[in-house]
C-alpha cells in the first residue's frame, strides 16, 4: 500500500489491523488457487474501482505511519502491567 499499489494478501492477525478487503486491498483464502484468482482480480479491477481503492490505501498508510505506530506501541508498554 505504501508504494501506491493495490495489495493482494492473505488474512492473518497482523494484516487485520489495516487490511479491509475490496476497500483498500484484496484478501485471498490461504490456498494457491485463491491467491492466483485474487491477484488476477486485482490486475483486472476497473480503473474507477482501482483509484478508489488506492485512495483508501493511501489513507490507511497515513493512519499507520511509523510515528502513529510508535505512539500506539508506547501506550501499550505503559499499560503492560494491566495487560498481564
Amino acid at each position: 500500500m505504501a508504494s501506491g499499489c493495490i495489495a493482494a494478501t492473505l488474512d492473518c492477525v497482523g494484516n487485520r489491523g489495516f487490511c479491509d478487503g475490496r476497500r483498500n486491498c484484496f484478501i485471498a483464502e490461504p490456498a494457491a488457487q485463491s491467491l492466483c484468482a485474487t491477484v488476477q482480480a486485482a490486475i483486472g479491477v476497473p480503473a474507477e474501482t482501482r483509484e478508489a481503492m488506492l485512495r483508501e490505501a493511501s489513507d490507511t498508510v497515513r493512519r499507520h505511519s511509523l510515528a502513529a505506530e510508535r505512539t500506539r506501541f508506547h501506550a501499550l508498554l505503559e499499560d503492560i502491567d494491566n495487560i498481564w
